[in-house]
């Protein structure tokens, strides 16, 4: 009979020079993996919403946030309050504009695009990572997502319940 050893295993995450925790070797944020497997998706459906990230990795954090969810929620807890600090700012600096949306939705028919289309788009802004590198696009069906979920679990699409929501 063969002997199994058991070693333990670290958690692969580490901490920014910014305080922010990441996923492995990538870039990617612990944030964005706990919300999106919050929001139900799997660790298959994370890796391929991210794919810097590998399975192994997501199966090890979404352990670990399963064994020890009180720290994890008090770091994106924390996170969620500097972010409406500096969105705050942001928006304290900005000059009042009432009629914004009213203004880009009429350069974007004088355009030619439709209210849905530039829906979409804004839509697209906010919750794909990778929206700057679509720009020059116009077609909707060049601009269009591959898999939903990749914006499902954009951290910062207005679909998504804020932390302090739940």
């Amino acid at each position: 009979m063969a002997t199994m050893t058991f070693e333990p295993m670290t958690v692969p995450l580490r901490e920014d020079e910014y305080g922010a925790i990441r996923v492995g070797n990538t870039r990617v944020l612990l944030d964005l993996v706990i919300h999106a497997f919050r929001e139900g998706a799997s660790a298959e459906g994370i890796v391929e919403s991210y794919d810097a990230l590998n399975l192994a990795d997501v199966y090890a954090v979404i352990s670990y946030y399963l064994r020890h969810p009180e720290p994890i929620d008090a770091y994106l807890w924390r996170r969620e309050q500097e972010a409406q600090v500096i969105r705050a700012k942001i928006e304290a600096s900005q000059p009042p504009r009432p009629d914004l949306r009213a203004m880009l939705m009429a350069r974007a028919r004088a355009k030619g695009i439709t209210d849905a289309q530039a829906d979409y788009r804004s839509e697209l802004q906010r919750a794909h990572p990778s929206w700057s590198q679509l720009r020059g696009r116009t077609s909707d069906a060049e601009i269009r997502p591959t898999s939903a979920p990749s914006i499902r679990t954009g951290i910062s699409s207005p679909s998504l319940k804020t932390w302090s929501d739940r």
